[in-house]
């Protein structure tokens, strides 16, 4: 399953990229129908937590729990879960900025992080090393 999900990361930063460069061309030439700051915010919401975030997350997933709790449908719902929070930040932010539509999503996102982080913790407890340290450090932080 984290393959697939680094996958759907890919594809965010597909998504991300391509909103960069609309963003890049809009210096050159205008586009009329470009609410620039809006989709700057669409822009770095999805290329922050949907291709950075969710790749961390697949790769937390795949280097620090074993198999059987990779299975684990919780880790599966809330990986669509927190997908589906993109996708509702990717069309909210460009059509209407900061507005309650995307201000509920990002929030979402953010219960989903704060969840993924609790579990995460608890399902390696016990580990030892200076990467699993690390881990643990980057959660907090």
């Amino acid at each position: 399953m984290p393959k697939t999900w680094f996958r759907v990361a890919l594809i965010n930063f597909f998504i991300a990229a391509c909103m960069g460069a609309i963003l890049r061309y809009a210096f050159v030439e205008e586009l009329s129908w470009l609410k620039f700051k809006d989709f700057l915010h669409g822009h770095s919401h999805v290329a922050m937590l949907g291709w950075v975030y969710l790749g961390i997350y697949a790769l937390f997933i795949h280097s620090y729990l074993p198999v059987e709790k990779q299975k684990d449908s919780f880790y599966k719902y809330l990986f669509v879960l927190t997908e589906v929070s993109v996708i509702g930040m990717l069309i909210s932010f460009p059509l209407q900025g900061y507005s309650a539509v995307s201000i509920t999503f990002s929030t979402f996102h953010m219960l989903l992080s704060y969840l993924f982080a609790y579990r995460f913790w608890r399902d390696i407890k016990g580990q030892q090393g200076l990467s699993v340290r690390f881990a643990k450090a980057a959660i907090v932080f």
